[in-house]
């Protein structure tokens, strides 16, 4: 953007328009933001959102009662440790995909579970079912996943089957 800015304000002077020019490069200056205030921006929001994934975490475990979430016990839960379990984001994404992170769409489970869930097997259907119980039990909205990965795989194998 710099480059062509510049060659633009250098044509505009050389056709004697440097005061077309300096207005160019005046506005310019005001939109640009300062990259210190961008990283410190960056800075706050990520702090804040480690401050609130802290705060679902504990109400998770809290709501959880020390067990997997999907199937009620675990042998990979171990009560002595408070942090044992993975805490799973339904509806997980980042950058602009990155949901509103909340309580109503995360569950505690243990490290099968996690491992299983998010490697979809045995398949998405089987944890649309599992997340749509855990929904119901709570009184959340359900939002079912779709699989991407079999539709992108099913492409590809009829592509080179040359169909």
């Amino acid at each position: 953007m710099k480059h062509a800015l510049r060659l633009a304000v250098d044509k505009l002077r050389e056709k004697g328009e440097g005061t077309i020019a300096e207005k160019l490069l005046a506005v310019y200056a005001r939109t640009k933001r300062p990259k210190v205030e961008s990283k410190k921006r960056k800075e706050e929001k990520s702090r804040a959102r480690r401050g609130s994934i802290a705060e679902i975490r504990a109400a998770v475990w809290e709501r959880s009662g020390g067990r997997c979430e999907n199937i009620g016990e675990c042998l990979f839960l171990f009560e002595s440790n408070p942090w044992d379990g993975e805490l799973d984001h339904w509806m997980g994404g980042s950058g602009r995909r990155r949901s509103e992170q909340s309580m109503k769409n995360c569950w505690r489970l243990c490290w099968g579970c996690h491992r299983a869930r998010t490697t979809n097997m045995p398949s998405v259907a089987y944890w649309n079912d599992r997340w749509k119980a855990h929904c119901e039990r709570y009184g959340y909205a359900f939002a079912p996943h779709v699989e991407h990965a079999k539709a992108a795989r099913e492409a590809r194998t009829a592509n080179t089957r040359g169909i």
